[in-house]
Formats: C-alpha cells, sequence, structure tokens
C-alpha cells in the first residue's frame, strides 16, 4: 500500500512537472515571437530610412554634377527661395483649386 502512495505521488510531481516546463516552454516561445516581431517592424524602419537616405544622396549626387548650370541654379532659385526674374508677374492662384 505504502508503494502504491509513493508511485502515485511520484506520477503526481512527474505530472507537475511537465506541466510545468511546457507552460515554461509555451511562454518562452511566446516572447521570442513577439520580440521577433517587434525586430522586423525596427528592420522596416530601418530599411525605409536606408531607402530614403539612398533618394537623398542621389539628389545629392545630381546637385553636385549639375551645381553649374546656369538652368538648374535659376530653377532651384524659383522652386526653393521663391525668386523670380526682374520685370517677371507672378500670379497667385487663391481660389484653392
Amino acid at each position: 500500500m505504502a508503494k502504491a502512495k509513493r508511485k502515485k505521488t511520484r506520477n503526481v510531481v512527474l505530472t507537475i512537472a511537465v506541466l510545468v516546463f511546457l507552460g515554461y516552454a509555451v511562454v518562452s516561445l511566446v516572447m521570442a515571437q513577439i520580440t521577433i516581431q517587434q525586430k522586423e517592424k525596427e528592420k522596416a524602419q530601418i530599411e525605409a530610412q536606408i531607402e530614403e537616405e539612398k533618394i537623398k544622396q542621389k539628389e545629392l549626387d545630381f546637385l553636385l554634377s549639375a551645381g553649374g548650370d546656369k538652368s538648374y541654379i535659376e530653377k532651384m532659385a524659383r522652386e526653393k527661395l521663391g525668386y523670380i526674374s526682374p520685370n517677371e508677374r507672378v500670379f497667385i492662384d487663391i481660389s484653392g483649386k
């Protein structure tokens, strides 16, 4: 009778140990998956920043190569700085269309 009781106690302890281990494994896997998802979002953001920087780099390379072009300088002065030529009339549409 004592052996049967000890065996039953061992089975209960073993079952609890297995359940605790499985619980730990599940929690660990879930936490790892959450971390992976966060890192993938960070990676996507960094890749987007890299693409933006590549575009900026191409623009800067173009600016360096076209820096002495008079028409380009005039275009940039008009678009970026709002300059106009002497005696030039500028019409602004305020209708909002």
